[in-house]
C-alpha cells in the first residue's frame, strides 16, 4: 500500500488533530515527551 504524502499549510491547519494508526505483531516501549519544538523520544 503507497501514501501520497502531501504539504498542509500551518496557517490553515494548525491545531487540527490528524488521527494515525497503524496495526504491528511487535511491540515497544517508547516514552514520548513534549519539547518547545514538538516532540521526542
Amino acid at each position: 500500500m503507497e501514501y501520497k504524502i502531501i504539504h498542509l499549510p500551518k496557517e490553515k491547519w494548525k491545531g487540527t488533530i490528524i488521527p494515525i494508526k497503524y496495526t504491528t505483531d511487535k511491540y515497544y516501549d517508547v516514552n514520548i515527551k513534549k519539547t518547545d519544538k514538538g516532540f521526542t523520544y
